[in-house]
């Protein structure tokens, strides 16, 4: 079964010299309804989850569970994405996004997972959230090295 969102997220895939960049930035109205399609798609409850943007519908990023796989892949084409996570890279962007609906704001503003495309060209795959800490500060760097 798929399950459809139209969510406030901005796609971008931008062509770099030698390196291929698709970036999922996530608005904090979108977090509830992302973050539950992750978990049905985690639990075997569904087995797509399909993302298209409230402004451009056309703009579409699948995600599906392969765990019969150890690496992640993406395919890219027109203006639509097909990414297979394994069970760990699923887990890992659960895990992020499930830290940020709860907290309210994520330790990081940004995750990258790296999927090969059918030329088995790594893509750099970014999922980015508005609302983050601050960087640390290199004297808490010390401070928390010093007390280890």
């Amino acid at each position: 079964m798929k399950k459809h969102l139209e969510l406030r997220v901005e796609i971008e895939l931008v062509h770099y010299p030698g390196q291929i960049v698709l970036v999922f930035v996530l608005h904090r109205d979108a977090l509830s309804a992302w973050t539950l399609g992750l978990c049905l798609l985690g639990q075997g409850l569904i087995n797509e989850l399909v993302v298209t943007t409230v402004q451009d519908p056309r703009m579409t990023v699948s995600f599906l569970l392969n765990s019969k796989t150890v690496k992640d892949s993406i395919s890219i084409r027109d203006r639509n994405a097909r990414i297979n996570l394994t069970a760990n890279s699923l887990g890992y962007v659960g895990y992020f996004f499930l830290k940020y609906f709860r907290d309210g704001v994520a330790d990081v503003d940004h995750i990258h997972l790296e999927p090969v495309n059918a030329k088995n060209e790594t893509i750099d795959l970014t999922f980015k959230v508005p609302d983050s800490k601050p960087p640390m500060s290199a004297e808490e760097l010390r401070e928390r090295l010093r007390s280890k």
